[in-house]
């Protein structure tokens, strides 16, 4: 089996196993908080119905950003100078 990208190191840096944890730990508070203010809500918090559906896409954002510094580091690994953004086609 041939590695896609044989240019990306294995062992990541310490900065990126730090983000690994800091957004591991931003989604899991996320889905505690839904819980959390799903709970309060059934018990007649009417406010809480909301907090319940942003919690969710709190937790969408982390995984969004995550994604997006992850493919950054795979394309300056790679040796991409791109900024990730689509190539633009002149007429």
């Amino acid at each position: 089996m041939t590695d896609p990208i044989p240019d990306v190191p294995r062992v990541r840096p310490p900065r990126d196993r730090l983000l690994a944890v800091v957004s591991c730990v931003g989604v899991i508070t996320c889905i505690a908080m839904t819980l959390l203010e799903f709970s309060r809500a059934v018990d007649g918090n009417d406010r809480s119905w909301a907090y319940t559906f942003e919690w969710p896409v709190f937790a969408g954002v982390i995984i969004w950003i995550w994604r997006r510094l992850e493919q950054r580091h795979l394309l300056e690994a790679a040796g991409d100078d791109s900024d990730g953004s689509p190539p633009v086609h002149e007429p």
